[in-house]
């Protein structure tokens, strides 16, 4: 699906609030951002609409890694990672990847609905609010997804709210962003993903013996 080239580094990365490529048309001007929708510290996620069909994708925008660099094997691993699970209902679909100027595009759906985590910063959790068969429906898509993912070899790392996109009925989830993803059951790396997520123990800047 991708044939990675020669990268430049990562701390060219722009600041999303100021990227000059909102607005432009990429893909050999079959895609036009139209709006941010999310960033992060390696990566833009932008609202893209197909200009020949009007349809909406998200588009993950990410700066070239040097080949061999340790960027460049974290971007291989998150691109193999997603195409494992690709194939699941409640992941993300990933369609394609494509090159523009001195970014790689990652053009996956476009989920309506936003996060699990809107409903609460929106003041929109009551819908939640003994409502059982929603909750039920949602959280056994959250651990089916999960399941197949450590059944075919890859481990999420950043499983939060956010990073399960939802369908606008909210009768559906999505997981996404694979950036910090393994391949590898065990692992020398510790504390990462966010932290207001991770266990007790693992990060003791944050949880402190009383």
């Amino acid at each position: 699906i991708y044939n990675i080239k020669q990268r430049s580094s990562l701390d060219g990365m722009t600041d999303a609030s100021t990227h000059p490529l909102l607005g432009a048309t990429v893909d050999a001007g079959r895609l036009r951002l139209l709006s941010i929708v999310g960033s992060g510290g390696f990566a833009t996620v932008f609202l893209a609409i197909e200009v020949a069909t009007g349809h909406k994708f998200a588009l993950k925008c990410l700066p070239f890694a040097s080949q061999g660099s340790e960027a460049f094997v974290l971007q291989c691993i998150e691109l193999e990672a997603h195409l494992r699970v690709n194939d699941h209902p409640n992941v993300v679909t990933l369609h394609r990847v494509f090159e523009h100027d001195s970014y790689v595009f990652l053009v996956m759906d476009y989920c309506a609905g936003g996060d699990l985590q809107g409903p609460r910063e929106q003041g929109t959790i009551c819908q939640f609010m003994n409502n059982d068969v929603l909750i039920k429906r949602i959280f056994t898509q959250v651990l089916d997804v999960v399941a197949y993912c450590h059944s075919v070899g890859v481990y999420h790392r950043d499983l939060k709210p956010n990073n399960f996109l939802c369908s606008p009925d909210l009768s559906s989830v999505y997981l996404t962003d694979f950036g910090l993803a393994t391949l590898h059951a065990f692992s020398p790396q510790f504390r990462l993903g966010s932290k207001s997520y991770m266990s007790p123990g693992t990060h003791p800047h944050i949880f402190v013996p009383v």
